[in-house]
């Protein structure tokens, strides 16, 4: 039986919470929070883009820690769960790894490639797991794409689109230097989800301008972030996410659309409007 902690409990922490009481060989160890309620277990006042998404937990037999640092100094905790702000998740995660934990921290794992490097030698060094939450690669859907894609032949270029609504229950969400905005938070699912499939992208040449960008577009109640990449076997990828903002009180939740083109279809281009 697998000890593990969870820190951080806002949306993603009762999102994870909820997932570990369905996987075999886990145990909730202890949780950490600066809020003493939700210490008790009462979880109702938490809110995010999923319906339903606060309740009451039984913390009877769950030990409860203000700190990270007092979860670290408890010997019994093998693993912890980092639900933390984005901004947090280098030191939260650097600490844990030299506290001799193994690691799950919600995605993006850093904000700069620098400090994410650092924390996979942090993982080697101290002989200890470190994965990044990524979760389209896991999602019932998506697999069956990867299991299609198998035997589907080349694929010559390919769309995906998705959009939520804008993260409104959490002021650090739309902070860029906290979570790194919409394409750290929001493109990068789907950025994990082509490099399983594909690996990565052609890496740019010396003195060529960069043929793989991110950027993004404000449009009336849309924000609108693209991802290009371009492979060697001649694949175009076009990734394309869009924020809604809350509009006549009626917020539009998490929706997938992955497109796949056929080879001898002509590239996708990027649209001017929605």
């Amino acid at each position: 039986m697998l000890n593990i902690a969870v820190v951080g409990l806002g949306f993603m922490g009762v999102t994870h919470l909820k997932g570990w009481r369905t996987v075999p060989g886990v145990r909730l160890h202890a949780v950490v929070d600066a809020d003493e309620r939700r210490l008790t277990g009462d979880l109702t006042s938490v809110g995010g883009n999923f319906a339903n998404t606060g309740e009451k937990f039984d913390f009877s037999d769950v030990r409860g820690y203000r700190t990270l640092a007092e979860a670290l100094a408890d010997p019994a905790i093998e693993a912890v769960d980092i639900c933390l702000p984005t901004d947090q998740h280098v030191p939260a995660t650097t600490a844990a790894l030299r506290a001799g934990k193994h690691v799950l921290t919600e995605k993006p794992i850093s904000l700069d490639a620098a400090s994410a490097e650092g924390l996979i030698r942090e993982a080697e060094q101290n002989n200890r797991i470190l994965m990044a939450a990524h979760v389209l690669r896991f999602f019932p859907s998506y697999m069956k794409l990867a299991e299609s894609l198998g035997s589907a032949g080349t694929v010559r270029s390919a769309l995906f689109r998705r959009r939520c609504a804008a993260p409104t229950w959490n002021p650090w969400l739309t902070d860029p230097k906290r979570s790194g905005g919409g394409i750290m938070d929001l493109l990068i699912h789907d950025a994990d989800f082509c490099i399983s499939l594909w690996g990565l992208p052609i890496p740019p040449l010396p003195g060529v301008p960069t043929h793989n960008r991110a950027f993004s577009t404000p449009i009336k109640h849309l924000h609108i972030y693209w991802m290009i990449w371009v492979y060697a076997f001649v694949l175009l990828l076009h990734v394309a996410g869009a924020l809604k903002h809350q509009f006549d009180g009626h917020p539009v939740l998490w929706r997938m659309v992955p497109f796949l083109r056929r080879p001898d279809a002509a590239a996708p281009t990027a649209p001017t409007r929605l």
